[in-house]
């Protein structure tokens, strides 16, 4: 399968470093950005152990778990669903071992939201408040639900979305990689259309545009996939760039 794609990550400016990472794998179909935790240096580490362990084992040619009864070629996409979540273990579990290693990244955390296509479908593991969204016939849809507080008590109606954005707690997540005990990502399939445009961001993005001030900027970009992800991190900045931003943008042709 071909792709379009863009991809741009910033500092911000009230951040000394840049903390998100990012991976675009055309070859393979698996595109991921993940958001660290913990600090400049242990947030950085994280998230770029996370993405490096994700994506070579997800790209590697023979299924991850040999031993499950859902094979690799099921039909449904079971097998699919075994590798990402055994990906995202794993990925878990490298920074657990590297923080127990070095004292100075105890605590350091990492999101992760993934697409793997596979033919006209497209896999997605998600941990943590990294988005995915499609935009699909001028409109956007979003495919991840966010693993935070705030969206927790958007859910149970405690909040307003426009409350959320300013809430104290708008930065605490209830699931991420290297934190707590065992990890379950979310993960979902979906079929895939030729003009599609998918979008893959961090919360420095997200956290100063709602799905339909981001809508808006796909609207406008139309086919210039770099002035969309240029135009989403300036709208951060312009906002007060006080977090990492990141976004990457896959378009299927046609």
């Amino acid at each position: 399968m071909k792709f379009h794609t863009a991809a741009r990550s910033d500092v911000g400016l009230k951040r000394q470093a840049n903390e998100d990472f990012f991976a675009v794998d055309e070859a393979a179909g698996i595109f991921v950005v993940a958001d660290g935790l913990g600090g400049h240096v242990a947030g950085r580490v994280a998230s770029e152990l996370a993405v490096q362990r994700f994506t070579s084992l997800l790209a590697a040619p023979s299924p991850l778990v040999a031993s499950s009864p859902l094979a690799a070629s099921s039909p449904n996409g079971a097998g699919d669903f075994d590798r990402l979540r055994s990906a995202c273990v794993a990925a878990h579990a490298a920074i657990l071992e590297r923080a127990a290693q070095d004292t100075a990244l105890q605590g350091m955390g990492t999101t992760l939201a993934a697409l793997w296509f596979r033919g006209r479908q497209v896999a997605l593991a998600h941990v943590g408040d990294s988005r995915i969204y499609v935009f699909r016939d001028g409109k956007l849809h979003p495919l991840t639900f966010d693993h935070s507080l705030v969206n927790e008590m958007i859910f149970r109606g405690a909040i307003t979305t426009r409350q959320a954005r300013a809430h104290p707690y708008r930065h605490v997540i209830t699931r991420a990689l290297g934190v707590g005990g065992a990890i379950e990502p979310d993960t979902a399939r979906f079929e895939v259309r030729p003009g599609d445009v998918y979008l893959l961001c961090t919360d420095g993005v997200t956290g100063h545009m709602d799905d339909d001030d981001l809508a808006q900027v796909l609207l406008a970009s139309g086919s210039d996939l770099d002035a969309c992800a240029r135009h989403l991190i300036d709208i951060a900045n312009e906002c007060g760039g006080d977090d990492n931003a990141t976004a990457v943008l896959v378009e299927l042709p046609g």
